[in-house]
């Protein structure tokens, strides 16, 4: 988590994330205190994110465990 920080800190409003970081407790507890700079990019679930994930559309998708091994 610490090596993901700095990464956005150094690339502030370069890093797309989905489905919401405000859903995932660990992204959404690091980015309160920090402020960090992330591009939330909406999805309807986690299909349509991982699709665009894998197409390089995004940067950063935290899902659910079972979406994360079918990816």
């Amino acid at each position: 988590m610490d090596e993901l920080i700095a990464y956005i800190r150094r690339n502030p409003g370069k890093l797309n994330t989905a489905p919401a970081t405000a859903q995932n407790p660990h992204v959404g507890a690091a980015q309160a205190p920090e402020r960090l700079d992330i591009v939330h990019i909406p999805y309807k679930g986690d299909s349509p994110a991982s699709a665009d994930f894998i197409a390089g559309r995004i940067q950063l998708l935290i899902g659910t465990p079972g979406t994360v091994l079918l990816t």
